[in-house]
């Protein structure tokens, strides 16, 4: 809900724990994706981030999300 309150254009959440951030956001402006997986999401990151997208990544060590940033530094515009 913050995120959308905040007019955040994007919002990307990974893994079943980020469900309800997800759908706290559904039904705002803010577009919603929710993944269950990285892999999921990388499939499909060039059609969700456009060139020029401020992207905050916030996310755990444990689940190796850094690969997320290195993924995000390979999309091509």
């Amino acid at each position: 809900a913050h995120a959308a309150e905040k007019e955040i254009n994007v919002l990307v959440c990974i893994g079943a724990l980020s469900k309800n951030t997800a759908e706290g956001a559904m039904g705002s402006n803010t577009k919603v994706y929710h993944f269950d997986t990285k892999a999921d999401f990388f499939a499909q990151a060039d059609a969700i981030i456009c060139k020029d997208d401020c992207v905050l990544v916030k996310a755990s060590h444990g689940m190796e999300f850094p690969e997320i940033v290195e993924k995000l530094q390979t999309l091509s515009f």
